[in-house]
């Protein structure tokens, strides 16, 4: 009844039509605008476009695989991996081979395995100037609340867009002096 009201008070029409083995379809009819829509003032919001080497930690493939993707779209090269472990293993190779990542990105909670705030800890004994931005879908937690509290630079809630994790690194980066 509030559809129908509303679709005819804009000189429009709307009706239905049902069938118990297909389902239901309805059908607005709504009059072209004569007038030209209204400009859209709002500033695209820029990508911040990084440089460096990224290391990104989380247990689901399909984030992982997204992710990559983002990082390379925001200009750095990317280093996935599934669990903590792993991202521990992934840091002291890359700092063995003198190659050290710019920075991290690791997911807080890891199915059956090694999460960010344990992985934090060890990177920092590894390297207490490393870099870390912490993600997670459970958006309530302490550590995205006070991120630096917990060993990290900053905070990301899943699911992010492009420019919040860019956000995210370009600060993290931003007053770091070149590893060499």
């Amino acid at each position: 009844a509030t559809c129908h009201s509303i679709v005819q008070q804009h000189g429009g029409h709307i009706s239905v039509e049902s069938n118990s083995k297909l389902g239901t379809t309805f059908h607005v009819l709504l009059p072209a605008s004569s007038r030209e829509p209204p400009e859209d003032n709002r500033a695209v919001p820029k990508q911040p476009r990084g440089q460096g080497r990224i290391l990104f930690m989380d247990d689901d493939q399909a984030m992982r695989t997204m992710s990559r993707a983002i990082l390379e779209q925001l200009g750095y090269e990317a280093a996935i991996v599934a669990s903590g472990t792993e991202a521990v293993e992934a840091y002291k190779s890359s700092l063995d081979q003198a190659m050290p990542f710019d920075a991290v990105v690791l997911d807080l909670t890891v199915q059956g395995e090694m999460g960010g705030r344990e992985a934090i800890r060890q990177l920092r004994e590894l390297d207490p100037t490393a870099k870390a931005v912490v993600i997670s879908g459970y958006s309530n937690d302490a550590v995205l609340a006070s991120p630096r509290r917990f060993g990290f630079d900053e905070a990301v809630s899943k699911p992010f867009t492009v420019q919040q994790l860019g956000q995210a690194l370009a600060k993290v980066l931003a007053h770091q002096a070149p590893k060499s």
